[in-house]
């Protein structure tokens, strides 16, 4: 269904997959923020969107004392505008620890134009659109769900054409997934993500994806997940090493095993007026989402 989307070069980052085994410890503890949707509009539909910076400022501090090894930014740091980010930026910047970041929906500048995303990318820090991380045996897959999209191109370019497409056949197939605020993943991106899926098997390396759309939720939001996710939830169940796909989007949030795989859906930081953030510990036995605000405590056993 999808072609071949971006054409960005991606890179393993920090890959220290090459020591010994016996120091694999499987055990990494993530700060997570999703859809802050900062911007100095006025608040509607339940989005709070100044508020963000405040409460982007708690998570900071609370990432910092929690000793996490990585911040993590799941997309929609701002609401379409980014000459708003200066103003996050310098609360980030008080992080003691990297942070990657992947696109949302709301990260690209509308309507669309060429020059100016590139200028929003260098502004948000965000070089390679998709990559992995690999620490301390767990393979951390960012992905980019952007990747095929009407918003993610210039208009009537071959790109937002292809997007249109698949949009309008999943509208012709009345699929709950036919909104023009999703994504899916193109085929150059597909066969990146299987040698990132074999590599992290050959290496006897967990999984994680990270992805702005999620790919499966429950019925009650299944209209926010990726325009190809069945097809993706398909070559990930082929590999074993995949744990868990922890993603954004849907504001309320959610839970939905696919195989045994545990989709993880995140709480936006923009809606009501209280915060919602994580701290994720992956161990080689469990993923635990110590959430705040709104975010709720889980715990997952993976095998």
């Amino acid at each position: 269904m999808c072609s071949s989307g971006s054409e960005w070069q991606n890179v393993i980052e920090d890959d220290n997959s090459k020591y010994p085994t016996e120091t694999i410890t499987y055990d990494i503890k993530l700060g997570i923020i999703t859809d802050a949707h900062y911007s100095t509009k006025e608040n509607s539909a339940g989005r709070y969107y100044s508020a963000s910076k405040a409460k982007i400022a708690e998570a900071v501090q609370t990432f910092n004392n929690a000793g996490v090894g990585m911040a993590i930014s799941l997309g929609d740091l701002v609401d379409n505008e980014y000459t708003d980010y200066p103003d996050i930026q310098t609360e980030l910047a008080r992080l003691s620890m990297p942070m990657y970041k992947i696109l949302g929906n709301h990260d690209f500048i509308t309507p669309y134009s060429e020059e100016q995303q590139a200028a929003a990318l260098k502004v948000l820090g965000i070089g390679n659109r998709y990559f992995s991380v690999v620490r301390n045996g767990v393979r951390l897959i960012f992905l980019d769900s952007s990747d095929i999209a009407m918003y993610s191109h210039p208009l009537e370019s071959k790109g937002y054409r292809e997007a249109e497409n698949i949009f309008k056949e999943l509208k012709d197939d009345l699929a709950p997934n036919a909104r023009s605020y999703n994504g899916a993943i193109g085929s150059a991106q597909m066969e990146w993500l299987e040698n990132e899926l074999k590599e992290a098997q050959s290496l006897s390396q967990n999984v994680v994806c990270l992805t702005h759309i999620p790919l499966a939720l429950p019925s009650t939001g299944n209209k926010y997940t990726l325009w190809n996710d069945e097809d993706v939830i398909d070559l990930l169940t082929e590999y074993t090493c995949v744990k868990a796909v922890i993603g954004g989007h849907h504001h309320e949030g959610g839970y939905r095993l696919t195989g045994n795989i545990h989709n993880i859906t995140l709480k936006g930081m923009v809606q009501g007026e209280d915060n919602s953030y994580s701290v994720v510990h992956i161990t080689k036995s469990s993923i635990r989402v110590d959430g705040y605000g709104r975010e709720t405590d889980n715990e997952y056993r993976i095998n």
